[in-house]
């Protein structure tokens, strides 16, 4: 067992006045009940979902098992991915004239007429 798992181990141990072997019991028999919680928890999921005729409700149930399964980033990571699927060949090159030469130049006029406002604005502000 690592130290500091140990270490833990006999801080909670003092701290509910039992014994560091009990302790230990007590966090594994509750690991072990989570872990069957959670399983429960999954089955009923999938036992709605295939029994669910909502497309809404489908997708709703079928993001919340898939993040049961692969956590958050995943589920962002396929939406992404569909996302961009589904844009293809939304951009169109001579609908953005100024991006001709890049993107750079762009930003760094944007930039540059950002500083302006900017400027003009500290200009104009009266002096305390």
């Amino acid at each position: 067992m690592p130290a500091n798992v140990a270490a833990q181990a006999r801080t909670l141990a003092k701290k509910r006045r039992v014994s560091t072997n009990r302790m230990l019991v007590e966090l594994i028999e509750s690991g072990v009940e989570a872990q069957r919680r959670k399983q429960q928890e999954f089955f009923d999921l999938a036992d709605r979902l295939r029994r669910s005729t909502d497309p809404e409700e489908v997708t709703r149930l079928g993001d919340e098992m898939g993040r049961m399964v692969f956590g958050n980033c995943e589920i962002k990571l396929a939406r992404q991915a569909s996302a961009l699927l589904a844009a293809k060949g939304a951009w169109r090159s001579e609908d953005h004239p100024e991006l001709v030469e890049g993107a750079a130049p762009c930003v760094r006029s944007l930039r540059q007429q950002s500083l302006q406002r900017f400027e003009k604005i500290e200009r104009h502000r009266p002096s305390q």
